[in-house]
C-alpha cells in the first residue's frame, strides 16, 4: 500500500500505586506501509527507582487509536529494563 502514518503519540508512566508519575509526547515519526520504526519514550531523570507501567497511545487519525502497555523496572543506578509487554 501507499499509506504513510504520522501518528500523534503520547505516553503515561504509572507507578505501583496507580498514580501518573510522568507523561508527555513522543516525537513525531513517519511510518510507511509494511515498515517498522523505532522511537524513544523520553523518561526523565526525576523518575525514582521502582516498578512502573508505561501506557503508549497512538492517534492514527480519523478516530483510530492504538494503545500498548509495558511494565518496566528502574534500578538505583538508573538502568531500566522491560519486565512485561502487553499486547
Amino acid at each position: 500500500g501507499d499509506v504513510v502514518l504520522i501518528p500523534e503519540a503520547t505516553y503515561y508512566i504509572i507507578d505501583k500505586e496507580g498514580l501518573v508519575a510522568e507523561r508527555g509526547d513522543i516525537n513525531k515519526f513517519y511510518l510507511a506501509a509494511e515498515k517498522t520504526v523505532s522511537f524513544v519514550v523520553p523518561t526523565g531523570e526525576k523518575l525514582a527507582a521502582g516498578d512502573y507501567t508505561a501506557v503508549l497511545t497512538f492517534d492514527l487519525g480519523d478516530g483510530a487509536n492504538l494503545t500498548h502497555e509495558f511494565d518496566f523496572h528502574k534500578d538505583e543506578n538508573g538502568k531500566m529494563s522491560i519486565t512485561k509487554i502487553s499486547a
